[in-house]
């Protein structure tokens, strides 16, 4: 599984381009992580805070 770095704009599949919902949210933990699934291509992945 990937991991990418959270940023300002709407989360989207890094493929396909569509937005994700989010799977489950981990953001009140050390690491401020969150796991996405692509909406059209089911791609999960995991984002997470720069700091």
């Amino acid at each position: 599984m990937e991991i990418f770095m959270r940023n300002d704009q709407p989360t989207t599949c890094p493929y396909c381009g569509v937005r994700t919902k989010i799977i489950m949210d981990l953001f009140c933990t050390k690491y401020q992580t969150q796991l996405h699934e692509c909406l059209r291509c089911n791609y999960l992945f995991i984002e997470e805070n720069e700091d």
